[in-house]
């Protein structure tokens, strides 16, 4: 019998199956929220695992998987990757950094996660000389949060694109300048003025 299937609204696959195999695989189908629409199951399908599954399951050709994830892909142009996350939760990413989300594919901005790692960061404000290397950390530091994740996209050309959008933002730049003169002491002859005062600096100074 004739079994079809669409998926992504845009890949059609046909197959010629008998009927013991067709019920085993509609089965699963629905189980990954596909729906029968009285001709064809349909669904959607984001994920590059269920995609593998889907290779599988349906006997994908190396055509049909190629345009299958086509439709998946993700332009990093605008500072944005996908990162696969079948559990429904990305951890410590912001969910405000998160654009949108389907079928366990999160759509993630990372111009947001630099800005948000520029108003929020405590670890490493003390330690920078300039606006420039502040954002350089920043990078650095989604880089690492990204680490073992399954991103879709360019996540070189992303991070590259949040860099610049950091760098042209002066927003950005004059509230990292009010963070630095909050974490900084002044110093005088016989005074010092303090506007975060961490254990270890108050024990020099009263050494």
């Amino acid at each position: 019998m004739l079994f079809r299937v669409v998926i992504n609204g845009d890949v059609e696959i046909r197959r010629e199956w008998p009927w013991d195999r067709v019920s085993r695989v509609k089965d699963r189908l629905k189980e990954l929220g596909f729906r029968w629409n009285g001709e064809y199951w349909s669904g959607k399908v984001y994920s590059v695992s269920l995609i593998r599954e889907l290779k599988e399951l349906l006997e994908l050709t190396s055509e049909e998987t190629e345009k299958l994830m086509k439709t998946i892909l993700v332009n990093s142009s605008g500072g944005v990757i996908g990162v696969e996350d079948l559990g429904g939760s990305l951890g410590s990413i912001p969910s405000d950094c998160v654009l949108g989300e389907e079928g366990g594919l999160f759509i993630v901005s990372l111009s947001c996660l630099v800005r948000d790692f520029i108003k929020n960061d405590r670890n490493y404000i003390g330690g920078v000389s300039s606006y420039e290397e502040y954002v350089d950390k920043a990078v650095e530091n989604i880089r690492q949060l990204l680490i073992g994740k399954a991103v879709i996209g360019d996540m070189e050309l992303a991070l590259k694109r949040a860099r610049e959008f950091a760098l042209a933002n002066n927003k950005l730049r004059d509230l990292f300048m009010r963070r630095i003169e909050w974490w900084t002491a002044r110093l005088g002859l016989d005074t010092a003025e303090l506007h975060f005062l961490s254990k270890e600096l108050y024990e020099r100074l009263m050494v």
